[in-house]
């Protein structure tokens, strides 16, 4: 739980910094810790929609398995 929160606050810091990378990579670790729910899916629809605005498709990243996150906050 620990990391997850770490990765909560960073996505807080994220948004009210206005770092949307940092927000987009937030979501994306949430995700890969929420496993198969409606948090994951949450998540990882938050990064894609943030992504995108950088040109960055994430469609592959989806298929990653659960133990790869990246690293941080």
């Amino acid at each position: 739980h620990r990391q997850k929160d770490l990765y909560r606050t960073a996505l807080a810091e994220a948004e009210r910094l206005g770092l949307p990378l940092e927000q987009a990579m937030s979501h994306f670790a949430l995700a890969r810790m929420a496993g198969p729910d409606t948090a994951r899916d949450r998540h990882m629809d938050q990064a894609d929609q943030i992504l995108q605005r950088f040109g960055v498709v994430m469609a592959s990243w989806r298929r990653l398995p659960a133990d790869v996150a990246p690293q941080g906050p």
